[in-house]
């Protein structure tokens, strides 16, 4: 059965509210672009919706009228409508102000075409600032995301809340995370690094080791390691001169109140 947006009401409003504002199907695409839902909007709203500048024609609000593409891959209904959930307008304050532990950004370091696809995620606990690199040979998502849960499973619960991303397609089996271990996933606005600007400091400061010059494939579990042991040893003077790894020790051996 055929994946057709005249199916999803409210999926179908959302994309047809961002046409009559002016956004092309591409921007459209971009701000989906982490749900898995890129192929529908493709072959539902494409051959619907006239480039931009085109006349209008009568029929052309009918979204999901026509396409021949199957469902494939794509996420649920819910799926796609639980995403706006998770917009970076409505993540906790909490989370904000730094005054829970446990929550944490994520980022991928990429480096020269040359060296493949391969890449390290670097993931930052924000009250601590205590880092974690993870070499990755590729950008597929769900490798990703395994990474992820296999560096983070040994914590107790309240050491991994949630996770900022960006909108990178590296992030979209955000689902596969959640399921895994219960984190929740939080998404930052479209061109908007700065609302996850823990993490993109933490890779400046990466950068001395982690040049994009540097062969990716070349890395080793002990290496990642050793170049985040200097970071988190550093005294912090927004941490009262204590290093990441102390306050990160000291917050989980805390009781949850």
């Amino acid at each position: 059965m055929h994946c057709k947006l005249i199916r999803f009401p409210d999926f179908m409003d959302v994309a047809l509210s961002r046409f009559e504002a002016g956004w092309s199907l591409e921007q459209i695409e971009c701000d989906w672009s982490v749900t898995q839902c890129v192929s529908v909007m493709r072959q539902s709203i494409g051959t619907r919706i006239p480039k931009m500048g085109a006349p209008r024609s009568s029929n052309s609000t009918s979204l999901g009228t026509a396409g021949t593409g199957g469902c494939g891959a794509c996420v649920s209904t819910m799926a796609v409508i639980s995403l706006m959930n998770w917009r970076f307008t409505h993540r906790p304050v909490v989370i904000a102000n730094r005054d829970q532990f446990g929550h944490r950004e994520c980022d991928l370091v990429v480096f020269r075409k040359e060296f493949g696809k391969a890449n390290v995620t670097s993931l930052v606990e924000r009250v601590s600032r205590f880092a974690v690199v993870l070499k990755n040979p590729d950008r597929q998502s769900k490798p990703v995301m395994e990474a992820l849960i296999e560096s983070l499973s040994p914590l107790p619960a309240n050491a991994r809340r949630s996770i900022t991303f960006d909108r990178g397609t590296e992030f979209r089996a955000w689902q596969h995370l959640k399921d895994g271990l219960g984190v929740d996933p939080w998404f930052c606005d479209l061109r908007s690094p700065w609302q996850k600007g823990t993490v993109e400091s933490t890779n400046n400061r990466l950068r001395r080791y982690l040049p994009r010059k540097a062969d990716p494939t070349a890395f080793t579990n002990r290496y990642s390691r050793s170049i985040c042991d200097p970071l988190n040893a550093t005294p912090r003077k927004c941490l009262g001169y204590q290093t990441s790894a102390e306050v990160f020790r000291a917050k989980l051996m805390e009781r949850e109140l």
